[in-house]
Formats: C-alpha cells, sequence, structure tokens
C-alpha cells in the first residue's frame, strides 16, 4: 500500500463529465496531490448511454473508486461537483476520507423564476448550449438522479469528515440556499465559501482561480 499524503478523488456531476472538475485537478497536481477523476457510468461524451442506468451503479461505482483509493494510499480527499457532491457525502460516511469538499451540491434546485430568467438571457444572446445539452439527456436518467439525490439526502446528517462547502450565487440549477441548509445539517467542522458571480459550472467559470485556491487552502 502507497500510503501517499496527497490523494484526491474528484467525482463529477449529473449528464456531464470529467472536465467539470478537470481543471481543479489540474490545480491540485501542481500543488503535490495524486488525483483520481472517473467518468461515471452512462456519461461522457454520447449521453445516450444514460438511457439504461440505474442510481444505484453510481453509487457503486464511486464505491470502486473509493476502495481502489483506501487500498492504494490508506485515506484520500474528496471532492463531489452537484450529483458528485451527493455521492461524496456517501462516500465520506464509509471510507477514511481526510476531508471532505462539496462544490454547488445538489440539495436544493433553483426556483423556477431564477432558471427563467438565465434562460431567457441565453436566448437573448442566442446561446444554445444548455438546451442542446438538456435535449440529450434521457428522461428515465433524470429520474434516476432525483431518485438518487432522495435516497442519499439524509447522508449529509451523517458526516463527521471536516467539509468545506461552496456555493456560486448565480447558479441556475442548485439554489444557493442549499450550502446554507447543508452548513446547517452536517454535524462535523466545516467552512462554507459562497462566489458571488459563479454559476453552476463553478471550476469553468470567471471566479475559477479563487475556487481552486480555495480548495487547495482547505485541503492542505
Amino acid at each position: 500500500m502507497e500510503n501517499h499524503q496527497r490523494a484526491c478523488l474528484l467525482i463529477h456531476g449529473f449528464s456531464g463529465g470529467s472536465f467539470e472538475v478537470d481543471p481543479l485537478a489540474a490545480y491540485l497536481r501542481e500543488q503535490g496531490w495524486i488525483c483520481h477523476v472517473p467518468t461515471l457510468p452512462g456519461h461522457g461524451e454520447n449521453l445516450k448511454g444514460l438511457k439504461n442506468i440505474k442510481y444505484h451503479q453510481w453509487m457503486e461505482a464511486v464505491k470502486k473508486e473509493a476502495i481502489k483509493m483506501t487500498e492504494l494510499y490508506s485515506k484520500f480527499d474528496l471532492v463531489g461537483f452537484s450529483m458528485g457532491g451527493v455521492l461524496a457525502a456517501y462516500i465520506s460516511n464509509h471510507f477514511s476520507v481526510k476531508k471532505l469538499v462539496l462544490l454547488n451540491a445538489a440539495v436544493i434546485y433553483v426556483s423556477p423564476g431564477r432558471f427563467m430568467k438565465l434562460t431567457y438571457k441565453q436566448m437573448r444572446n442566442k446561446d444554445w448550449s444548455r438546451f442542446k445539452k438538456i435535449n440529450g439527456v434521457p428522461l428515465s436518467a433524470t429520474w434516476q438522479f432525483i431518485q438518487l439525490a432522495h435516497r442519499l439526502r439524509a447522508e449529509f446528517r451523517k458526516v463527521h469528515t471536516p467539509t468545506l462547502i461552496v456555493q456560486g450565487q448565480q447558479d441556475h440549477i442548485v439554489h444557493p440556499y442549499s450550502a446554507s441548509y447543508l452548513n446547517r445539517i452536517i454535524p462535523a467542522e466545516k467552512s462554507i465559501v459562497y462566489f458571488p458571480l459563479s454559476t453552476h459550472e463553478i471550476c469553468l467559470g470567471e471566479e475559477a482561480d479563487e475556487v481552486f485556491e480555495t480548495v487547495g487552502g482547505f485541503l492542505t
């Protein structure tokens, strides 16, 4: 067993991929971490692969990754983005996780008014990227995501790993209230940081460098 002092598992979000957290992983590698960024079942370039996926397959996939991390490094840090934050809370309660980072963790979803405001802005700017992504996600997969979030929501109340809660205040998917909710229910030692200009893809936005420094500082 290689008991490396700086190993980190990063878990991406629903209908996304490793690209959502790759920039953070790159930053951590520069700071000396060994980072593992798996792709969840059904994800990748073609989201049609999500059609036949059940939510327990995502749970099993991250569990297998956590087993590998434990075998290689004994203990490891853990970062979860969006749906990955829900899975990360689950993993932190079953493995020897040193520190936990929740990035825009999918707990409370955005209000219809907030969502429509962003939609109008993107339509006005002729930005169709999000609509193409939505059209590519099978409805059955969205239902599996909802079931996963519902089943694992109670895991946050069991977290005793030191935790950093990070939330973009312009998030159009996860309501910023999620962060304060998590700060209230997680029993572990924790801290919370808001980024006023960041939307959902917090590792890809204009405040990304500040996010990385905040995460790195916490993990260090």
